[in-house]
C-alpha cells in the first residue's frame, strides 16, 4: 500500500507542530499561543496536512466525565485507517497512551519522535523512548477523509460536526 504521508504531506504536518510549538495546554482551546488540548493538536496536525477535512467544533466537548471511559476510541470506524504494530511505526502514525485505563492520550508519531501536549505542558516533540512503556495501540491512515458520514463525531471526549 502506498504511504498517505507524501514529502509535501510530511512537510505540512511538520510545519504544522512549529505553528503550535510552545502552545500550552488548555482543555476545548485552539488558539496558537494561547491553548489547545491533545486532541485538538492530533486534529489541527491533520487538517493541515489534508488528511482530514476541517470540521467545526460542535458546541463544547461531551458532557461526560473524561476519566470514566468505558471503551478505547474506535478509529477504525471513524477513518480510514488501520491498527498497526508498535514495532512497525511510521510517520503519521497515530499513537494511543493508555493510562491506568482511565483516559487515554493520542500523539502524531514523526521518525522516532512523538509530537503531543499534556495536561501540564505545551506542544513539544519528545523521543518515542519515554513512551514505550505506554503506548497500547496504533493507528495509520491509508486514505483521507472520514470514513463514515455522520452528523456527529465522538472520538473519546469530544465531539465534531460534520
Amino acid at each position: 500500500m502506498t504511504s498517505l504521508w507524501t514529502e509535501e504531506r510530511k512537510a505540512s504536518a511538520l510545519a504544522s507542530y512549529d505553528k503550535w510549538r510552545g502552545t500550552p495546554h488548555k482543555d476545548r482551546v485552539r488558539k496558537v499561543g494561547i491553548g489547545i488540548d491533545c486532541v485538538g493538536l492530533i486534529f489541527e496536525i491533520l487538517y493541515d496536512s489534508k488528511v482530514l477535512p476541517r470540521l467545526p467544533i460542535a458546541g463544547l466537548y461531551c458532557k461526560h466525565d473524561v476519566n470514566s471511559k468505558k471503551e478505547k476510541p474506535n478509529f477504525e470506524e471513524l477513518f480510514y485507517c488501520e491498527r498497526v504494530s508498535l514495532d512497525d511505526l511510521q510517520f503519521g502514525d497515530i499513537c494511543i497512551c493508555d493510562w491506568s485505563n482511565f483516559w487515554w492520550h493520542p500523539m502524531f508519531y514523526t521518525d522516532k519522535q512523538m509530537i503531543h501536549i499534556t495536561r501540564d505542558g505545551w506542544v513539544k516533540k519528545v523521543s518515542e523512548s519515554i513512551w514505550d512503556c505506554r503506548v497500547g495501540w496504533a493507528f495509520r491512515f491509508y486514505k483521507e477523509g472520514f470514513a463514515k458520514d455522520i452528523d456527529f463525531i465522538h472520538l473519546g471526549e469530544f465531539q465534531l460536526a460534520k
